[in-house]
């Protein structure tokens, strides 16, 4: 059986991120912001650079609490 592809799908699909990506992206945001006190950007910038992007965004969200 023959499985027709849609163009316009691939491309879309090739468009697409994975979570982790779109995780790093918001730390890399806000590390370049001015939102947060120096020694959460470290903490965060440590967890996001030794490959835990999750972690480094939990950083962030719980310093807003």
């Amino acid at each position: 059986m023959q499985r027709n592809q849609n163009p316009d799908n691939d491309v879309a699909r090739s468009e697409w991120i994975s979570d982790e990506q779109e995780v790093a992206r918001l730390v890399e945001d806000f590390v370049s912001s001015d939102m947060f006190p120096p020694e959460i950007v470290d903490e965060a910038k440590t967890l996001h650079d030794s490959g835990h992007p999750y972690q480094a965004l939990r950083v962030f969200l719980d310093s807003l609490d």
